[in-house]
């Protein structure tokens, strides 16, 4: 899939390798009509898609699960305990999912949505009149879309930590793994041998 991935992104911005020179040590298109082409696609492909393509892998993937659920359902056996206590665990799987699904769902709208309305604002009014204090203002904008768009990325562990019990469980393992054992004191360990009774 890295391989497959690698390929798609090159054969669609491939193009980019010749349509673009350097102009006084700026990245200029070749030609004029590409800089609206190129924000457009900039905008829809690469912030838009992926906000579009996080909401459908989680509505799968949730309809999935309550499928699932639902064949459990069909043969759970309330007299035996073993299928009680999983028809419980996927219950709370579900539960940890949805949560999960829903913050991961969040983090994309507040990731992905205003740095892409920012680059077709920024193309709409590249013409307009504007004055030092709203360029000012827009280039703060600007940069805090870009910081922003890396909150999806950097969120994952969190959510994972918010979401998931049983996460939260290993990494806490992992710290108490890595606790250095007090020292108490310099005395070496002495073993007590009982005495021998003499009959």
């Amino acid at each position: 899939m890295v391989i497959v991935c690698f390929l798609f992104w090159f054969l669609i911005l491939c193009h980019r390798l010749y349509v673009y020179i350097i102009v006084k040590n700026k990245c200029t298109p070749r030609f004029a009509v590409y800089n609206a082409i190129d924000n457009y696609i900039e905008a829809v492909v690469t912030e838009i898609c992926p906000l579009i393509t996080v909401f459908v892998l989680a509505y799968l993937l949730r309809k999935s699960l309550q499928n699932v659920i639902q064949r459990q359902a069909t043969v759970f056996n309330p007299a035996r305990q073993q299928n009680g206590v999983k028809h419980s665990r996927i219950k709370q799987m579900d539960s940890q999912i949805t949560l999960m699904l829903m913050l991961q769902s969040i983090s994309a709208i507040i990731s992905f949505l205003p740095y892409g309305l920012d680059l077709l604002y920024s193309h709409i009014t590249g013409s307009w009149y504007k004055t030092p204090l709203r360029v000012d203002i827009e280039k703060i904008i600007t940069e805090v879309t870009h910081v922003v768009l890396y909150a999806f990325f950097a969120s994952s562990f969190y959510i994972s930590i918010i979401s998931s019990s049983g996460f939260r469980r290993e990494m806490k393992r992992i710290f108490q793994m890595n606790k250095v054992q007090p020292s108490y004191g310099d005395t070496p360990n002495t073993a007590t041998i009982p005495a021998i009774q003499q009959n």
